[in-house]
């Protein structure tokens, strides 16, 4: 229940984040002559709210679809559904080890899905901390957090271009 109302409170701050960056962008904006003139209004994309499915911590493409590919897609390019409405578009997964010389990145990945990294997770803080997320799933038992986190790791790692 307490790691359903954090997660509700990310996704509205999130939600509120984007909606005052898109909100400012439709807004009348004053022209060179102080005098308010129109800008051209287009439909943007809403993230809504919903609560985190229990997947099995034994399946990391079950826990990749019903978790990572709303924003990254199906393929771990970077193109889920949610992608075009978030600030900073998500990290296309399947080039995580070409830009690190040939070699996946198994620790930084691993950092970045528990949000232990100091870098920003994956590019943005749009992105949830699963590790808090997957701790309230498993109540507490530490080894479900880590074969979810490892299971998931490994999934993305099988994404990788070839």
């Amino acid at each position: 229940m307490v790691i359903e109302k954090k997660l509700f409170w990310l996704v509205m701050f999130i939600i509120l984040s984007i909606g005052t960056a898109v909100g400012a962008e439709d807004r009348p904006q004053p022209a060179a002559n102080g005098v308010i003139v129109a800008t051209e209004s287009r439909p943007q994309p809403i993230l809504k709210s919903v609560p985190v499915k229990d997947t099995s911590p034994a399946s990391g493409e079950k826990m990749y679809q019903a978790y990572c590919a709303v924003c990254h897609g199906m393929d771990g390019k970077g193109s889920g559904p949610a992608a075009s409405a978030m600030q900073v578009q998500p990290t296309d997964l399947t080039l995580l080890a070409k830009s690190h010389g040939g070699r996946y990145p198994n620790m930084e990945v691993v950092s970045s899905i528990d949000g232990k990294s100091n870098l920003p997770a994956h590019g943005s803080p749009e992105m949830p901390v699963w590790g808090k997320l997957f701790w309230g799933m498993s109540h507490g038992h530490e080894g479900e957090v880590v074969q979810r986190t490892a299971n998931l790791n490994h999934y993305i790692e099988t994404l990788q271009a070839r």
